[in-house]
């Protein structure tokens, strides 16, 4: 109940809907696909989802889906962000996945679990990459910052600033450097111990957009929006270069030894020697120059990635082709070298018109030809190219070496292919693989309801589709045009669709043919709506005019003598513009019709005149309804207003201001007056039209939300949006009560308008920083601990206070009386009542417990928010801690960065010197003690693993020793019987050996 206008009235309450299911989406345009490592699944990005498809069967396994529970509702859905890269770690057991909001989920894929969430980037995370033992990640994103994190102590190591542009690629280089590429144009090295750029390498024109490393680590290449890919050599790797460059180098070598010309130890010649093109080679110089190889492609690089085994370079064009380039092998390299030698001294014979001058350039030339060096067009040679029939997001390599690739295309499709290789250079492009039927190639213009709630109709621009709303799963695709509205006619056996050429398609649903398509407008039909009587449809057109129609049994073309449903033209009622929206009243009363001229017009069904004109939004009503009982109309338009208007007189009851951006559509929930309404802005809204409320939003969806549909009984809707996803919210029993809802969506906005002030001051412009950010969660995680700290100082306040007491109560009594009191202090001075809130356990064990409870990713930021008297109390714990060897681990991190963060005033502070004292005393000892642990176990299990291969082995050859020792007894026994002599003794038959071998 509530006070309004001096009297008490009831506050309603409502339900609420919450997202249910999302179905539709085999694989969202913003992120990639990558196989599993068995090679039989694909794994690709699905909106706010990671799904997993079956290949063989082309069917859903599995569905990764992390939410936390801790979130209120009104954001929930909202804070999920889409996926926008996957990367599979080397051993194929874990996935890292980045998301829209910054944040990376590392995901079991064994049991499908997420192991940990990392929040450092401040929008999209654009790539990520495992180091070869898995246990560290690199990743990138739209804010130019590159970080690298610790997976085993789940915290991040640093963040590396440098780049101005999104960063496109990262990779890892042998002794501890990285790698990157980014839309500046440049490529950076980074040490990862100094935490530094030792080297920009400079040349691209235009954005890098992807890079790779061949396995060997000797090669790397970079892709832009040229029309070559360029190559670069590693010299981190000198003594593993290929054999054809060390061919070469030994023909130099030998070839200027014969000549007398070579220089031992000559460091000016050595100097000289490295000039390539007019540049000198830096030893320190980790990346050159090497190269660039032309593509066929004029579109830019959208991906590039070296085969498992080095011997192809597939590189993918922002349009429908995936270009496959070879790695040569020293024999070919050599026969390349060798023709562009031949072909340099043509060109120089053409050139020369002297004789005698053509000798002696000859020899000039072969002196420097003797020293051309192998190129990247002698390395890497064109191979073929494979085309598809749309545009390609991504690809990825199968495992196992297998002739494959999986292609998802940005339609919404994965597709396997099977591709040419050396050994058959002849062999097409073959499609084996394709999944494409449980989701739409483009956007969902409209969603249509059975008549029993059990089946669902969508359709976009390529096909209709009929879903099956118990299992969320496509029974049925019609070849339709481009469908702009839908619905099922009476019985559920056939399927209306208007088109945006003007036509009406009837389909059969249970054979899934077009039985007959109509040119029924000039226009784009934008509107369908069944008559409440069941007997026919309307239909609503750009081309000015509305149409009826009516069901009928016609003849059957393919078979004489049988009926089957046909579609009649009844009369057609002419309008001033066009019509955009048309819908009846329950009562078969009315029939209103939306016009691009901004208004609705309101007719009587069975005379076709005029009613009502309704006018009043600004810009075209794209969508209408009217509740069940005939008495509001609701409307929504291009200009973000709803507005509710009466049938009785046409009076506008309420205009509200609804969404951030068009109002695509809006429907009454049937016998009630609550409506919900769907915008561009990617929301729907539950709406309460009789109090003019706003009861909640329902965010979701990551695109333009096109069409709603609303179940019969109001306890589900459906969403489809441009994101081509279909998303089920159901009702629940869950009560809503606006007051709270308000309460919490400004508790959101709050919250959501803090992170940006979160940021520290000023911008930090140096090369590296703290990996971390701070978020919501830290400063949460941060307060907990602070409450903590003054919970667990009160409470040892209270014992203190305690035991003093005792004492000056025990010093009051005599002698006598004093030992006997001692034995039970409380019959003196009563025990104070612990504190409910510390759940029974001492002030230092709970305080170890809350700090335990903080995810280690969160706990430096969470540290950083205590004040310095808090620091010097924590301390005290902490060392407490590391004396009694308890998580010493976690007190020594906690000591060490608190140390980092306020030495300077912990040496200005005389209160500390005695803590840092002890810390320095019992942490080094605890330190040492804890490696003598780690070192003892490393040993033991060495010495176990070395035991238990030698056992294995020593068992298997004292068997086959044992095996030929009785083979011979029986030869032997076998030659004395032949010969007469003494009969072996029969033993005694033992039972079977049953101990493994």
């Amino acid at each position: 109940r509530k006070q309004r206008d001096g009297r008490e009235e009831m506050v309603r309450a409502y339900l609420r809907y919450e997202l249910k299911d999302t179905f539709g989406v085999i694989a969202s345009s913003a992120s990639n696909a990558v196989f599993d490592s068995s090679g039989d699944r694909a794994i690709a990005g699905g909106l706010e989802s990671i799904l997993m498809w079956n290949l063989r069967t082309g069917t859903l396994q599995n569905s990764l889906l992390d939410v936390d529970p801790t979130i209120i509702a009104p954001s929930a859905a909202s804070v999920i962000g889409q996926v926008t890269i996957l990367r599979l770690s080397p051993n194929g057991t874990r996935l890292a996945a980045g998301y829209s909001e910054g944040t990376i989920k590392i995901w079991d894929l064994k049991t499908n679990t997420c192991l940990l969430t990392l929040n450092g980037h401040k929008g999209n995370v654009s790539c990520l990459e495992f180091d070869s033992s898995g246990d560290l990640l690199a990743s990138g994103g739209h804010d130019t910052d590159i970080i690298v994190w610790d997976l085993i102590a789940e915290t991040g190591l640093f963040r590396l600033r440098g780049h101005t542009d999104m960063v496109t690629g990262v990779r890892f280089l042998p002794n501890k450097k990285l790698l990157s590429g980014s839309k500046d144009t440049f490529l950076k090295v980074w040490d990862m111990d100094s935490q530094h750029c030792v080297q920009t390498v400079v040349g691209h024109r235009s954005e890098v957009w992807d890079i790779d490393i061949n396995p060997e680590g000797t090669r790397l290449v970079a892709g832009s929006a040229s029309n070559t890919l360029r190559f670069y050599k590693l010299h981190h790797h000198r003594g593993t270069t290929n054999n054809a460059q060390m061919e070469e180098e030994e023909e130099d070598h030998n070839k200027a030894k014969q000549k007398g010309k070579e220089k031992v130890n000559d460091p000016q010649e050595a100097k000289e020697d490295k000039k390539d093109d007019g540049e000198q080679k830096d030893e320190d110089m980790i990346v050159e120059v090497f190269g660039e190889v032309e593509r066929k492609s004029r579109e830019r690089v959208m991906q590039i990635r070296y085969s498992a085994d080095g011997a192809y370079i597939a590189c993918l064009s922002a349009d429908k082709t995936i270009e496959f380039f070879q790695v040569n092998d020293a024999s070919t390299i050599k026969q390349r070298r060798k023709k562009r030698k031949t072909k340099a001294r043509r060109k120089k014979r053409k050139i020369d018109q002297q004789q005698q001058q053509e000798d002696e350039d000859d020899n000039e030339a072969n002196d420097k030809e003797d020293k051309v060096k192998i190129i990247a067009s002698d390395e890497v040679s064109s191979l073929s190219v494979l085309k598809t029939d749309h545009k390609i997001r991504s690809f990825d390599y199968a495992p196992g070496g297998r002739p494959q690739v999986l292609i998802m295309l940005q339609n919404n499709t994965l597709q396997m292919w099977n591709i040419r290789t050396v050994s058959q250079p002849t062999k097409e492009f073959e499609k084996e693989r394709e999944i494409d039927l449980p989701g739409h190639r483009s956007a969902i213009r409209a969603l249509a309801l059975s008549d029993d709630d059990t089946l669902l109709l969508s359709t976009s621009s390529d096909a209709t589709k009929v879903w099956n709303l118990k299992s969320l799963q496509c029974i049925r695709t019609f070849d339709s045009g481009y469908g702009l509205c839908a619905a099922f006619v009476p019985g559920n056996s056939h399927v209306l669709v208007g088109t945006k050429d003007g036509k009406i398609e009837l389909f059969n649903l249970a054979s899934g043919d077009k039985i007959q398509a109509l040119d029924a407008h000039t226009g784009s039909v934008w509107s369908i709506a069944i008559s409440p009587d069941l007997q026919g449809f309307v239909s609503a057109s750009s081309d000015h005019a509305i149409k009826f129609w009516d069901f009928e049994l016609v003849e059957n073309d393919s078979q004489p003598g049988v009926k089957r449903l046909g579609i009649g033209h009844s009369k057609t009622l002419k309008m001033t513009d066009d019509v955009l929206n048309v819908c009846f009243s329950k009562d078969n009363k009315f029939i209103a019709a939306s016009l691009l001229d901004s208004t609705i017009k309101v007719f009587f069904v069975d005379t076709m005149k005029f009613f009502l004109s309704l006018y009043g939004h600004k810009l075209p009503v794209l969508s209408a309804s009217i509740s069940t009982d005939s008495t509001l109309l609701v409307s929504g338009s291009a200009d973000k207003n709803i507005k509710i208007w009466g049938l009785d007189f046409g009076d506008c009851h309420k205009s509200i201001r609804a969404h951030e951006d068009s109002v695509m559509q809006v429907k009454f929930v049937p016998n009630t007056h609550f409506f919900f309404s769907v915008s561009k802005d990617r929301t729907v809204k539950y709406w309460d039209a009789d109090k003019f409320e706003h009861i909640m939003t329902l965010p979701g969806h990551h695109a333009e939300i096109w069409s709603l549909a609303v179940a019969r009984q109001g306890n589900f809707i459906l969403s489809g949006s441009h994101d081509r996803s279909i998303r089920l919210w159901r009702e629940t029993d869950e009560q809503l009560f606006l007051e709270e809802e308000r309460e919490l969506a400004m508790d959101a906005r709050f919250e959501q308008a803090l992170e940006n002030p979160l940021e520290r001051g000023v911008e930090d412009k140096s090369e590296s920083g703290p990996a971390s950010r701070r978020t919501l969660e830290t400063i949460k995680a941060g307060e907990r601990l602070l409450e903590a700290l003054d919970l667990v100082e009160a409470e040892q306040v209270n014992k203190d206070n305690y035991e003093k007491a005792i004492t000056e109560a025990l010093n009051t009594l005599s002698e006598s009386k004093r030992e006997n009191a001692s034995k039970n202090p409380e019959s003196l001075v009563p025990r104070p009542t612990p504190n409910m809130l510390m759940m029974g356990k001492e002030p230092s064990q709970y305080l170890l417990s809350v700090l335990k409870a903080i995810r280690p990713v969160e706990l430096d930021d969470a540290l950083m928010l205590l004040p310095f008297a808090s620091v010097l109390i924590i301390l005290k714990y902490l060392e407490e801690w590391v004396r009694l060897g308890s998580e010493v681990e976690l007190s020594c991190r906690c000591i060490f960065y608190l140390l980092k963060v306020h030495q300077g005033q912990m040496t200005a502070n005389k209160n500390a010197l005695s803590v840092l004292r002890a810390l320095q005393l019992n942490t080094r000892r605890q330190i040492q003690k804890e490696k003598d642990i780690m070192g003892y176990n490393k040993a033991a299990l060495r010495y176990i693993a070395t035991d238990l291969q030698q056992r294995s082995t020593a068992d298997f050859f004292n068997y086959t020793a044992r095996l030929e020792e009785r083979k011979q007894q029986t030869q032997e026994a076998a030659k004395q019987a032949a010969s007469g002599g003494p009969r072996p003794v029969k033993r005694k038959r033992q039972p079977k050996h049953t101990k493994p071998i």
